[in-house]
């Protein structure tokens, strides 16, 4: 008997732990980027449940989308444009055929490179791993360094400050040691490719 109310415990409770672990950590989420937005929780909670329905129609964790945007928010990137960055990402993620998994390694990566203020090669690494570093994204960003002013684009190159040549086959991980690929030229490439694998 005492085995048979112990499995019967565990079924009742443990899904019920689980459940307001969940809640719990969301509270605090919620929390952090209301602190990090100035937004009322009214906003915060509208876009977390906008982004809740977005990851239960997707493979991609509700939990880790929310980290990012956590991350996202803390590196300064408005509430309203990390969301719409996390989406553009999984849509990414999502084209290229990414695991949950592969999907979650890259919005890490992305979200790291937002808080550093530019995407560093370890990062990339990530994002390349996820299959996710395609030649259309490259593009995006090149452009997008060009709007920012953190590249000159030169005929079919792109010029760094200290005068290297890249584009998106030649020179691309000796040219994001020179950091043009900035959090606004990553937040415009994720925009303007929303799915980012698409050719």
């Amino acid at each position: 008997p005492s085995v048979a109310m112990r499995i019967a415990s565990q079924l009742s409770l443990d899904p019920l732990k689980q459940g307001v672990a969940e809640y719990e950590s969301l509270l605090t989420k919620q929390n952090v980027i209301m602190n990090a937005t100035g937004a009322s929780g009214k906003r915060v909670k509208k876009v977390l449940n906008e982004l809740n329905t977005y990851s239960d129609q997707t493979i991609y964790s509700f939990g880790n989308m929310t980290d990012a945007v956590q991350k996202f928010v803390n590196a300064g990137v408005p509430l309203g444009q990390s969301v719409t960055s996390i989406k553009g990402i999984a849509n990414a993620a999502a084209f290229a055929g990414a695991s949950s998994e592969e999907a979650n390694r890259a919005m890490y990566a992305f979200s790291q490179s937002m808080s550093l203020g530019f995407i560093q090669l370890q990062d990339w690494n990530q994002i390349e791993n996820a299959n996710m570093g395609t030649i259309k994204f490259k593009n995006e960003l090149l452009k997008a360094g060009v709007a920012a002013g953190t590249l000159t684009k030169r005929g079919n190159e792109f010029i760094t400050k200290s005068g290297k040549a890249i584009t998106a086959t030649k020179g691309w991980r000796d040219g994001l040691q020179e950091q043009w690929a900035t959090t606004d030229v990553l937040n415009t490439a994720i925009h303007h490719s929303r799915v980012i694998g698409k050719q």
